[in-house]
């Protein structure tokens, strides 16, 4: 006789497939509803940051993180805020660090959820650096910047952007060797790097290596006239038309140079492209010289020295005067007297 009571196995199982389906049915519905709540706060907390309100960013960085733990978009974004407080609160040392440590903490989570991303590691080297400029008596900030820096370069070997991001530390710590070795390599991931060229130059000046630190002064500008062209075509690339205007002392610099080679055409053409400045007119009155246009020179010099008297004025006006900035003044206005002088012998 059959019992109708018995559940068969085959029933069970799929009893069990249903309350299966129906656990992971809401479990997705859970996770959806966290992935569009995570993605509200993230959109909130972005406009804030936008607005500079870094504070009030964190409170919405932190719940979308919360939400969200694994994604680590949402902590990045969060450890950036913290920044971001710091630096807003930065009147306020006990405050700032505190929103320093915080953002320390983020990236530590993310350097051991992601231990192969070099841009955690190089923003954390970044954090490290800045406070050892803060605390320059605290040394073991500098060691850990500097590892932080070489990990990022050592977790992606051939990026030229962690080859130079590197080279900046050791550059900036006076390891100049290291410096060099590392914007060499730089260049030859990617030779339009004009970060690398520049800071090579500089390096190469202080070695009174002027040929190579020429050579790479050279490279920048011929960089400069591609994207002058780049920018005429399209004027709206405001971030182009910054970068241009930052690289434009390695036009003064192989002008310079031109000039005390005695090619003062050649030195012209470079000239007549710079942006209005101390240094153009500095160059011209110098390029009139050679081109024996002495009342030109002479009267370059003289607006020169009119200029630069009514800055270092306003320089020994303000309330916090900056001795160090009054002296380079007047330094330069000894200097166009005596370009005068000789102008007149």
């Amino acid at each position: 006789m059959i019992n109708t009571n018995q559940i068969s196995p085959l029933k069970t199982l799929k009893v069990a497939l249903f309350a299966l389906g129906v656990v992971f049915f809401i479990l997705v519905i859970i996770d959806s509803i966290q992935h569009i709540q995570s993605e509200v706060y993230h959109r909130n907390g972005f406009i804030k940051l936008e607005r500079k309100y870094p504070k009030m960013a964190n409170k919405d960085f932190e719940k979308a993180t919360m939400l969200m733990p694994w994604e680590n978009h949402y902590r990045l974004q969060w450890a950036k805020s913290l920044e971001a407080s710091a630096k807003k609160v930065n009147s306020n040392p006990a405050q700032s660090n505190t929103y320093t440590a915080a953002a320390i903490k983020q990236y530590d989570i993310l350097i051991k959820s992601d231990p192969i991303n070099p841009w955690f590691k190089a923003r954390l080297g970044l954090i490290y650096h800045e406070l050892y400029k803060e605390n320059p008596d605290r040394t073991h900030f500098k060691e850990l910047a500097q590892a932080l820096a070489k990990a990022a370069t050592d977790t992606d070997k051939q990026n030229p952007l962690f080859t130079m991001h590197y080279g900046h530390f050791l550059y900036t710590y006076n390891n100049i060797d290291g410096a060099k070795h590392y914007y060499l390599k730089t260049i030859e991931y990617d030779s339009e790097l004009l970060e690398a060229h520049y800071n090579l130059a500089a390096i190469y000046k202080q070695e009174n290596n002027n040929d190579a630190a020429i050579e790479h002064y050279e490279m920048i500008n011929a960089n400069l006239e591609r994207m002058e062209a780049s920018l005429k075509r399209n004027p709206s690339q405001l971030e182009l038309r910054d970068k241009i205007d930052r690289f434009q002392n390695a036009r003064i610099e192989v002008a310079t140079h031109l000039l005390h080679l005695n090619q003062p055409d050649s030195a012209y053409d470079l000239i007549a492209l710079l942006p209005e400045s101390v240094e153009k007119y500095e160059l011209m009155a110098m390029y009139y010289a050679q081109q024996s246009q002495i009342s030109n020179a002479i009267s370059l010099y003289r607006q020169l020295i009119a200029s630069i008297e009514r800055d270092l004025q306003e320089t020994l006006e303000r309330p916090t005067k900056n001795q160090q900035r009054a002296a380079m003044l007047n330094q330069k206005i000894k200097r166009y007297e005596e370009n005068i002088k000789q102008l007149r012998l």
